[in-house]
């Protein structure tokens, strides 16, 4: 299935065969299976998901509800089924499934933050954070917020959480809060928060305001910087925002720490390329594709 997709994105293999294998995954509860699925339609459920009229939330939601309803009710699992309901967690809540976002919700309020920090993993722990900040108002947000002065070891999964609201001016402050501390350690979380589509929105808005405010002028490392660039840039996926970036960096012509970055803004500016010629060449196809599906599911 993963040669499958790997055809398919080079151009010499249709989309359709690796989705069609995709739907034999409700008779495969196996970790490898769903991750070749999942990491490969990731890549274009980014592209599409602002689309007006894509069905890949709704087919991923169908995808996903199935396996969550299957692993999250049963009483022993086995390791490798404990990740996979980890990652269908993530994606389940993030999808906005309500069987998952019940369960988030219920758990966090009946134990707070500091038993769910002793209890799970990493990544169930960023998941049912993450549901929170995204499902509720700003007062659980706030309530984690303060979290920040007491933790330690799980400060990074705490900022990357609190970047999941739909404020942006929350966004914001996360961002800020990150720039701030500019640590090696915390250089990381700019790529992962950039892998959601939504917040890497936020982050090219955030990063257009604050460049020549604070963000150049608070990071002396260029390495850390990079990752900054890279994180706020590479995630952007249409042609709107290909030329924000490019109209951004003509206005700077004579900056000099773009300058000495520019091997790292080209690369951004080709990774948005070939996501704006992926669209081009296979969201018609795609789009029927899953439309198809949910009529016939």
């Amino acid at each position: 299935m993963d040669d499958a997709f790997a055809l398919a994105r080079a151009g010499m293999l249709s989309y359709e065969v690796p989705l069609d294998m995709s739907k034999s995954l409700k008779d495969h509860w196996t970790y490898v299976t769903w991750m070749t699925v999942l990491n490969n339609v990731r890549y274009f459920k980014n592209i599409l998901i602002h689309e007006k009229h894509s069905m890949i939330e709704e087919v991923l939601r169908k995808l996903t509800t199935a396996a969550y309803d299957q692993l999250s009710y049963e009483l022993s699992l086995s390791y490798s089924e404990e990740l996979l309901l980890s990652e269908i967690s993530e994606w389940s809540c993030r999808l906005s499934v309500h069987a998952c976002v019940s369960k988030v919700n219920k758990t966090y309020h009946e134990n707070g933050y500091d038993l769910i920090k002793a209890m799970h993993t990493d990544q169930m722990i960023n998941t049912i954070l993450c549901t929170v900040v995204r499902e509720s108002n700003d007062k659980e947000f706030n309530i984690l917020w303060e979290s920040l002065n007491t933790t330690d070891d799980k400060y990074p999964i705490l900022l990357k959480s609190l970047s999941c609201s739909k404020n942006q001016t929350k966004v914001f402050e996360v961002l800020d809060k990150i720039l701030d501390e500019s640590s090696t350690h915390l250089s990381a979380l700019w790529s992962q928060l950039s892998s959601d589509p939504d917040t890497a929105v936020h982050m090219f808005t955030w990063f257009r305001d604050s460049w020549d405010s604070s963000i150049k002028e608070k990071v002396n490392d260029r390495g850390v910087l990079g990752k900054i660039v890279t994180g706020c840039t590479e995630g952007l996926t249409t042609t709107a925002q290909l030329l924000q970036l490019k109209k951004f960096l003509q206005n700077r012509e004579e900056d000099d720490v773009i300058k000495e970055l520019e091997a790292v803004f080209t690369s951004s500016i080709q990774i948005i390329e070939s996501k704006i010629s992926w669209r081009n060449k296979h969201s018609s196809l795609v789009n029927k594709w899953l439309r198809t599906y949910v009529e016939n599911h």
